[in-house]
């Protein structure tokens, strides 16, 4: 399935097996991913369509982790406009 995906989000790799295989596939998408197995929670490596190679990135909130339950839509742009000096 991975082969067939345009864009791939990768975040901390722990064994040295997934490690290598993550690497790999960075690798044929231009490099990077160094540090795959020393993120931080919110962190990732992103490649899709027009990226010459992956970039890491930092998102603020991940909607598939939280302590309680997801928020929902009037949440989530209650967040975003506070972010943007809005809220």
């Amino acid at each position: 399935i991975i082969g067939n995906c345009t864009t791939q989000l990768f975040g901390r790799v722990g064994s040295p097996a997934a490690l290598d295989t993550v690497q790999a596939l960075l690798a044929a998408r231009g490099g990077g991913g160094g540090d795959l197995g020393r993120l931080v929670r919110g962190e990732f490596y992103i490649t899709t369509e027009g990226l010459p190679r992956a970039e890491k990135i930092r998102t603020p909130l991940c909607l598939t982790h939280h302590p309680r339950n997801p928020p929902d839509e009037e949440e989530v742009v209650r967040r975003a406009a506070a972010q943007r000096g809005q809220g």
